[in-house]
């Protein structure tokens, strides 16, 4: 015959009081670890805020104005990917064409302000910006590093303010998000 064997019920015990209490500081730290981790990530200010206001000439309809924006933002060239370069356009009544290029500086002259032709001359080549890695150019122009440039092209009589380029980017494994270079000021004649 067979024995029945009864199992008696294992009696539940309740966490201690200072378990209870390691356990959700334990919990605080790791939020507050987290929360930190990720301002940390992504609270990085490698550039100079930008505002500086620059009012440009009067710029024909048609034709297009050229304005240096983002540089390294030390006194040398560093390499840096960028995520996004977008130009901040606050008035637009010129219905103008306004982006950002990446201009591969030449030996010589420094970069200024200006028309296609100054384009020309500073730069050995020139294309629309894209997502990616860029060898910025510091203060004094660096054979074969590049700055962004925006491009004011208007269509029509009016008024064109743009307040900076807002610039995405990342170094390793931290994050930047600022609002760079100068505010352009100009109307078409």
């Amino acid at each position: 015959m067979s024995e029945a064997t009864t199992v008696e019920p294992v009696a539940r015990r309740r966490p201690s009081r200072r378990a209870v209490v390691v356990a959700a500081i334990a919990v605080v730290v790791l939020v507050v670890g987290v929360l930190l981790f990720v301002r940390w990530r992504n609270g990085l200010r490698l550039f100079p805020e930008g505002g500086d206001d620059v009012g440009a000439d009067q710029v024909a309809v048609g034709r297009t104005f050229y304005s240096p924006e983002v540089w390294s933002p030390v006194d040398t060239a560093k390499s840096l990917e960028i995520t996004s370069a977008t130009p901040q356009v606050s008035t637009n009544s010129a219905r103008a064409e306004v982006r950002t290029l990446a201009c591969t500086l030449k030996p010589g002259p420094s970069l200024e302000l200006g028309t296609d032709w100054s384009l020309r001359h500073w730069c050995g080549s020139v294309r629309p910006f894209r997502s990616g890695r860029y060898r910025l150019s510091g203060d004094s122009p660096t054979d074969g590093a590049v700055v962004l440039v925006v491009a004011i092209t208007p269509r029509a009589a009016g008024h064109v303010h743009v307040t900076g380029v807002h610039l995405q980017y990342e170094q390793g494994l931290r994050r930047g998000d600022q609002l760079v270079g100068f505010e352009i000021d100009t109307k078409t004649k």
